[in-house]
């Protein structure tokens, strides 16, 4: 029996004192570009197992007219199992992701033949989970509209879905990254008012199928497709394809390629070939995440067991933030501190600008010296104060 990889077991596992619910980024160290190849280096940023990386290729497509352009399209045939929509075999996978469709994951996976689910029964009432994007969900890759013309700037989604259970609705949902809902320090995805597209009939014998328009909002460079299932049983996709609307002149941003590499002791490199590039097709970024792949005996398959956060992309031709050089507390002249999801830094004016960044050179978040920063998250992280910069640790 073959599956489209990737499940493993929650139910009757043990959890370690010191659980880990996802690894470290990795450490960008370097990108040269020369003879149109783009090579990088990284390194492990973490004492934790990673076996893989994988590295998404983005692109930029201009249109010469006006046209539809393809985002992602899959029917999941590649997909084989024993299970059926009204009673699957397994429930309880972590990770996947779409090998026809660069950047889409999968979380909580189910498989059936030519089909895949999304477990809702993860959803329970009262937990953190209990929000349409909490505990199942399939989501895409960033897509950039910011070079769409704002007319232009729609989305159409077609898909076929099911259900296993009445108790079982679902559908998909456009949202976009924010920070400014309610302060500068609450960096999330927020749902597109108006475009959460949830269906109450579905049916559990046949997948019917669903059309929708989307008009992206806000942050169009980071806009986002998620399907999700609530209640208490498997939400069911048969295929599903989205597509860009362009006028002339328009430029699109997407994930265009998606390369699983095998993660090597010390520094790791990858050259990034753009020799084809064109005028109207060409590579502009990337982004990478460290994941560890297991066996599961049980399944007999090999499982996606972690995965780090996914970072914003990183452009081509933009410096990391540079960390070798970075003293601890700056020589003493300004002192950087950090403790319970907190950074304060004193030795500055209050009215100085601090930013924090992870290991890969994506802004975390923001404020001033006059307060405690909050970072809603764990791992190394760089401090920049004014003109002064130090790395600590959540």
């Amino acid at each position: 029996m073959k599956k489209l990889l990737l499940a493993t077991l929650f139910a009757g596992a043990m959890i370690p004192a010191k659980a880990v619910f996802m690894l470290p980024a990795p450490e960008m160290l370097s990108e040269t570009v020369e003879d149109g190849k783009v090579t990088i280096t990284w390194q492990a940023n973490t004492d934790e197992e990673i076996t893989n990386y994988h590295l998404v290729v983005y692109k930029k497509h201009k249109a010469a007219a006006e046209e539809r352009f393809l985002l992602a399209d899959t029917d999941f045939g590649h997909i084989e199992s024993t299970g059926t929509m009204t009673k699957h075999e397994e429930r309880g996978a972590v990770w996947d992701y779409l090998p026809d469709c660069p950047g889409w994951y999968v979380k909580t996976p189910l498989y059936m033949d030519k089909a895949i689910g999304i477990d809702t029964f993860n959803q329970f009432a009262g937990s953190d989970n209990s929000d349409i994007f909490g505990g199942a969900y399939m989501l895409s890759p960033d897509y950039n509209l910011l070079g769409v013309a704002p007319e232009n700037r729609r989305l159409f989604v077609q898909c076929a879905l099911a259900n296993e259970a009445e108790s079982v609705t679902g559908g998909f949902a456009l949202y976009t990254w924010s920070d400014d809902w309610w302060n500068e320090a609450n960096y999330d995805y927020k749902p597109v008012e108006g475009h959460i597209y949830e269906y109450s009939d579905l049916s559990k014998t046949k997948f019917q199928d669903y059309s929708e328009e989307c008009v992206p909002q806000i942050y169009v460079n980071r806009t986002r497709l998620s399907f999700y299932g609530s209640g208490y049983s498997a939400l069911w996709i048969n295929n599903l394809k989205v597509e860009a609307q362009l006028g002339a002149g328009d430029v699109i941003g997407y994930a265009a390629d998606l390369h699983v590499l095998d993660a090597q002791e010390g520094v790791n490199s990858f050259e990034i070939d753009t020799t084809a590039d064109t005028d109207d097709d060409f590579v502009y970024g990337y982004i990478l995440r460290a994941v560890r792949m297991e066996f599961d005996e049980y399944r007999n398959v090999s499982t996606l067991r972690l995965i780090s956060p996914c970072p914003e992309v990183h452009n081509i031709g933009d410096d990391f933030v540079a960390i070798d050089e970075i003293g601890a507390d700056n020589d003493g002249e300004i002192k950087v501190s950090a403790a319970a999801g907190m950074i304060s830094v004193e030795g500055v004016d209050a009215a100085t600008a601090v930013e924090v960044f992870d290991l890969t050179g994506r802004k975390v978040a923001a404020g001033t010296a006059a307060a405690p920063v909050a970072v809603d998250a764990s791992g190394v992280f760089v401090v920049k104060a004014g003109a002064a910069a130090a790395k600590v640790v959540l």
